[in-house]
């Protein structure tokens, strides 16, 4: 008898050709990808890069994509108080594919101890919300959601960006 072990994360598109980010922890030791999502059907996709250093992966599909992501470059204008939002896809909704948003705060625009590649946000996200984008109030992307101990942060998308995926 075969077991398999299961993981589920989000992802989001960051471009037509088919290339998704998402956190490594989501993908790391899984033999094989699948995207599932509301409008997009289950599909095989590929590891294309890691960076375990910023727990980032980079996806490909091969697939017509529903649509991408407003990305942020910076977060220069950005205070604490301010909304952001959280989609992802928390518990079993993996299996349905649907996802949830969430409203939250900005808490601090860097992390502990003033690190700053990350980002702190209210909002107590759950398994399966990692690899999600957090968005401002505008929608657009400012970072990759991730939970790490009790602490609520996400991974600034223009430190992603610099990141070498290789």
């Amino acid at each position: 008898m075969r077991y398999f072990h299961v993981q589920s994360g989000t992802g989001f598109f960051v471009n037509d050709d088919g290339y998704l980010l998402t956190n490594h922890h989501v993908i790391n030791g899984c033999t094989q990808v699948t995207l599932k999502g509301t409008d997009f059907p289950e599909t095989m996709a590929e590891v294309r890069a890691v960076d375990a250093q910023h727990d980032l992966a980079l996806i490909y599909v091969k697939a017509s994509v529903p649509g991408t992501a407003r990305l942020r470059d910076n977060l220069d204008d950005m205070n604490p108080g301010d909304r952001v939002l959280t989609i992802g896809y928390p518990g079993d909704a993996w299996k349905t594919g649907k996802y949830t948003l969430a409203e939250a705060q900005l808490v601090n625009t860097q992390g502990p101890k003033g690190h700053p590649d990350w980002i702190q946000f209210s909002d107590s996200v759950h398994h399966g919300n990692s690899g999600g984008p957090l968005l401002d109030g505008s929608g657009n992307v400012i970072g990759v959601v991730l939970l790490l101990v009790r602490m609520r942060a996400a991974i600034m998308l223009h430190k992603a960006r610099r990141a070498q995926l290789q």
